[in-house]
């Protein structure tokens, strides 16, 4: 992740804030957000249902399927469908939210207007389908803003999905100010190099046609490229990096340095990134032993690496 010097915009669900206006005229306050993310993030609140004139509290609405239709919004009693109001506020919203420059979005789970993964879906007659999609607000914007990270509330509790979501927040942040602002092959070669290990501990063989990619040998056009990079880098991305690939870059960090340790303290940088193997300590350890040795020695590319990088206050690593 990046260091940064200004907070960064992601969009929330408006209930997560603490804002009352679910259903029940409660909200869903989420801690980790307002507690120690709010220092780091600017939220930009948004509650699709409000935002198409349903009062607080309100008649609870889910997503049905229909035959010749199919998945409506509808009220409980299937008597108003909202679909259509959806759609037009979505749109509008995620003109909004462009302007906003915003580079994440959490989500409100089980919503059948932000719930973001597994949201019920019903027939018309009230009983659950087999089947589940998006919220219907979600599902827009996901689909305009194909590159954007989403989580939903509860995932965030999950110390693998919340490294991941802010690993890839950081990682849009830096290419919406270094590439999409100033778009050129340069651009992308360092972005590509600041994020060269975060990409390896996703995949090795992702990270390879990145890099080709990259050297642009058939000279695409510098919209295609960007557009074809951001397309590979998002799907490679999209789920947690796997233990036994986090070792993998740890050593390959460490063969930056290896020659320059006596024989005593590569040993113990061995031991230590075996013990994260076997799940004994969090990774912030051996990452934060790799990053004095990248001081110490002065190790310039791998001080500009996203890889090594994160803002301490929120302990992301110390349970990984």
């Amino acid at each position: 992740m990046n260091n940064i010097d200004e907070k960064i915009k992601i969009g929330v669900s408006a209930c997560l804030t603490g804002d009352e206006v679910r259903y029940n005229g409660q909200a869903a306050e989420d801690k980790f957000l307002n507690r120690d993310m709010c220092h780091l993030f600017d939220f930009v609140k948004v509650c699709p249902e409000v935002g198409i004139g349903l009062g607080i509290p309100r008649e609870t609405i889910r997503l049905v399927i229909k035959p010749d239709t199919g998945i409506r919004l509808v009220n409980h009693g299937g008597t108003e469908d909202f679909t259509e109001k959806m759609m037009h506020f979505s749109m509008s919203s995620a003109d909004r939210l462009e302007k906003e420059k915003i580079s994440g979005f959490v989500f409100k789970k089980s919503s059948p207007s932000c719930g973001a993964f597994r949201v019920k879906v019903y027939n018309e007659k009230g009983v659950t389908q087999a089947q589940s999609s998006m919220g219907m607000y979600a599902a827009h914007i996901q689909q305009r803003f194909p590159w954007l990270p989403i989580e939903e509330d509860g995932r965030l509790n999950d110390p693998g999905l919340r490294h991941n979501f802010l690993s890839r927040v950081f990682a849009i942040k830096y290419w919406q100010d270094h590439v999409e602002t100033k778009p050129s092959v340069h651009a992308l070669v360092e972005f590509h190099k600041v994020h060269k290990y975060m990409l390896m501990s996703h995949s090795q063989e992702g990270l390879r046609k990145l890099g080709q990619l990259v050297a642009n040998e058939v000279k695409k056009p510098i919209d295609v490229l960007l557009h074809e990079y951001l397309v590979l880098f998002t799907e490679l991305t999209s789920k947690p990096a796997p233990r036994s690939k986090h070792v993998n870059v740890l050593f390959h960090l460490m063969g930056y340095f290896s020659d320059m340790l006596d024989d005593y303290d590569r040993q113990e940088t061995v031991n230590i990134i075996d013990k994260y193997r076997r799940g004994i300590i969090p990774l912030i350890l051996p990452i934060t032993r790799i990053s004095h040795y990248v001081k110490k020695f002065k190790i310039e590319y791998l001080q500009i690496q996203s890889y090594l990088k994160h803002p301490e206050e929120l302990g992301v690593l110390n349970k990984l």
